[in-house]
C-alpha cells in the first residue's frame, strides 16, 4: 500500500508538469505565429517592390528587410527593423551612436577608429582596417545615417562583416511611413558606402 502511494506522488506530478510544459509551449507557439502574422503585415504594408519570404521578411532586389522582437520568448514586442545587404567591400566595420559605443566590444581585431569631428560628436565607429574606416566612414556616410536616424525617430547601428551589410534601427516601426522611410535610407546609407569601393 505504501508502495502505491509513493508510485502516485511521483506519477502525478510529473504528468501535471508535462501537460505545463506542453501548454506553455503551444501558447508560445500561438504567440508567435501571431507576432510572424503582424511583421508580415507591416511589411507588406510599405508599397515597394518586393516579396516575402521566410522569416518574415520583405527581399527586394537591393537587400532583405525584417522586423525583430529582440527580447523574445521573454517579450514579444517587435522593437527592432533591420536591414541586410550585400557589398563588394572586404573588412569589419561598425558604426554605433557614441553614446551606445560602450555595448559595442573592441576587439583584436576591431578597433576604434578616428572620425573627423563632425562625425564624431555623434558616431563611434570601429573597423579592422583604418584606411577602410576612415574611407568609408566619410561625410556622406554619416550624412545619410544621420537622416535614416532622424526620418524614424531611432538610433541606428551599421555593422559590415566581409560583405555582408547589417544596418539596424532599435524602435518598433509599424506605420507604412515609417518602414519606408527605414528601408529607403537604409539603402541611402549602402550606396554612399558603395560609393568608396
Amino acid at each position: 500500500m505504501a508502495w502505491l502511494i509513493l508510485v502516485c506522488m511521483i506519477v502525478f506530478p510529473a504528468i501535471g508538469g508535462y501537460y505545463v510544459v506542453r501548454g506553455k509551449v503551444k501558447s508560445l507557439d500561438r504567440l508567435k505565429d501571431q507576432v510572424d502574422e503582424d511583421m508580415r503585415k507591416r511589411l507588406m504594408s510599405m508599397d515597394i517592390l518586393g516579396n516575402i519570404v521566410d522569416g518574415p521578411a520583405f527581399e527586394t532586389l537591393r537587400g532583405q528587410m525584417s522586423l525583430v522582437a529582440s527580447k523574445a520568448p521573454a517579450v514579444m514586442v517587435i522593437d527592432v527593423a533591420k536591414f541586410s545587404a550585400k557589398t563588394t567591400l572586404e573588412g569589419s566595420l561598425t558604426v554605433v551612436r557614441v553614446e551606445d559605443a560602450k555595448k559595442v566590444i573592441a576587439t583584436k581585431n576591431l578597433r576604434p577608429i578616428a572620425l573627423d569631428p563632425a562625425a564624431a560628436e555623434r558616431y563611434q565607429a570601429l573597423a579592422t582596417d583604418e584606411a577602410l574606416g576612415r574611407r568609408c566612414v566619410n561625410a556622406d556616410f554619416v550624412e545619410k545615417l544621420r537622416a535614416l536616424e532622424t526620418n524614424v525617430r531611432a538610433r541606428a547601428r551599421f555593422q559590415m562583416v566581409n560583405g555582408s551589410v547589417t544596418i539596424l534601427a532599435f524602435r518598433g516601426l509599424a506605420k507604412p511611413d515609417e518602414l519606408r522611410a527605414f528601408y529607403n535610407g537604409a539603402v541611402g546609407v549602402l550606396d554612399a558606402l558603395e560609393a568608396t569601393a
